[in-house]
């Protein structure tokens, strides 16, 4: 569908868009209850696109990140100094225990409490072992910052039950839908409730501009 449909659902800058207004609150309705949650955005292009609508929504340029290292199994998107979340925020990193190579909680507590970050991040490329959520919520409560999961590479796993789901523990989840959810290359924000309206304004007109109906349309068939 090569169709401009820049806003959302009944508040389109376009005419012509009640097919595609229908697709993106099916897509929201069955994500939300697919991950059961509260608030669902469909329409970033990326993962990485997620991440930056989320920075935009509760940061300011400069606040700190906190974050686990790129070489450790992070993301570009978190913090690499060669991407704009490394740029246009002061990142800070913990690392897996080099005996170990497992999160040490302990650790990354130490470090936050040092750090007093806005915004706490977990969720990576290359970590093959379970997260235990709940210690991250207690560390980022401890410190005031804000919880982000990303899980594009366990999204599936989380759908499916496999592996545990972040969402009662973080704010906000980021995920993609072409890896483990086996759908369209395209990227999902969910969030507390009381976020929806600062995430819905990151994403569009904060981060990008219209969405993809075609691709919407294929998370719809995904979820």
């Amino acid at each position: 569908m090569s169709k401009y449909a820049e806003g959302y659902p009944n508040n389109r800058y376009y005419q012509g868009c009640k097919y595609v207004d229908k697709i993106e609150n099916l897509a929201v309705k069955l994500v939300k209850k697919l991950f059961k949650v509260r608030y669902a955005n469909v329409q970033p292009h990326s993962g990485t696109q997620a991440n930056q609508a989320v920075y935009l929504a509760l940061l300011k340029p400069g606040d700190k990140i906190l974050s686990l290292n790129l070489l450790a199994g992070g993301h570009l998107s978190h913090g690499a100094k060669i991407n704009f979340s490394g740029i246009f925020y002061q990142v800070h990193y913990y690392n897996l225990d080099p005996a170990t190579q497992k999160l040490d909680y302990e650790k990354i507590r130490e470090i936050a409490q040092a750090v007093q970050p806005k915004l706490i991040i977990t969720g990576y490329s290359s970590y093959s072992l379970k997260i235990d959520f709940t210690k991250f919520c207690e560390i980022a409560r401890e410190v005031n910052a804000y919880l982000l999961a990303d899980i594009a590479h366990v999204a599936g796993l989380v759908a499916a039950g496999l592996f545990p789901s972040p969402v009662p523990y973080v704010d906000v989840t980021t995920f993609t839908t072409h890896k483990t959810l086996r759908g369209p290359r395209g990227g999902v924000v969910l969030a507390k409730k009381e976020l929806a309206n600062l995430i819905d304004r990151a994403v569009f007109p904060g981060n990008q501009g219209g969405p993809n109906p075609a691709i919407m349309a294929a998370k719809t068939q995904c979820f």
